[in-house]
């Protein structure tokens, strides 16, 4: 049936825009979820395990656009471009709890609907952009005894690194490129500039970047205005603020 003339098209829902500037965290939630953490049964750690806690996610390349919804949210085409790994329903529009109904993720365990994203590489000679092969999450403590470590707060925003750095990094800087061969000897060589500065991939060495996130919560803001300020790197020694 055909609708009548004086029929309008329905307006469109307006964009779920996220709050900006300092975010402070639901403190009921954030109860709840200390609680819910606080009754799990901890499992015995089995033997020949790593020194520290953590859980990682193996993930794989999802989706490739121009939006970033923690800087630029609501803004569609607002940012440079982002590869983007992980929950698969990622836009500029997406929220905290946008996550948990769409749960469809390229990570294993599927459990994590996290969402990770990255500045686009493109190879210089052809224009052409490159996507990882492979993109693994770590989570785990740095403390040297993670006794009383709380989890992050659902809804959590935070980015790392510098869009406009243009130093070069050196070996064992935050955010590095380097080169490695990973064989039945696990980590068999990485391959850097005498000066440590830039990576030289050759034979079976594969270009690698690592980047570490801040480990410490302010206790108080799921985000603030420069996304920064809320979260900091610890120093590996017990401090009054949350950490993960």
């Amino acid at each position: 049936m055909a609708p009548s003339a004086s029929a309008t098209p329905q307006a469109a829902a307006a964009p779920k825009i996220p709050p900006t500037g300092w975010l402070p965290v639901d403190r009921a939630a954030w109860k709840a979820q200390v609680d819910a953490y606080n009754a799990l049964k901890i499992d015995p750690v089995p033997a020949g395990v790593g020194n520290l806690p953590e859980f990682r996610a193996d993930c794989q390349y999802s989706h490739r656009r121009p939006d970033d919804p923690i800087v630029f949210p609501g803004l569609p085409g607002a940012s440079h471009m982002h590869s983007f790994v992980g929950n698969k329903a990622v836009d500029a529009d997406t929220v905290a709890g946008d996550l948990m109904k769409f749960t469809a993720t390229s990570c294993k365990p599927v459990q994590d609907h996290s969402a990770y994203w990255v500045p686009t590489l493109y190879d210089n000679g052809t224009g052409k952009p490159v996507e990882t092969t492979g993109f693994r999450v770590y989570y785990r403590s740095l403390m040297k005894n993670p006794a009383g470590q709380m989890p992050m707060p659902n809804g959590l925003r935070m980015i790392s690194g510098d869009a406009k750095k243009k130093q070069p990094t050196p070996r064992g800087a935050r955010g590095q490129f380097y080169c490695a061969f990973y064989g039945p000897g696990d980590l068999d060589g990485i391959a850097r500039s005498t000066n440590g500065n830039w990576p030289i991939c050759g034979g079976d060495a594969t270009l690698h970047y690592m980047m570490q996130f801040p480990d410490c919560w302010d206790g108080k803001h799921l985000d603030s205005p420069n996304h920064k300020d809320h979260v900091s790197y610890g120093s590996g020694r017990p401090a009054r603020a949350a950490t993960r």
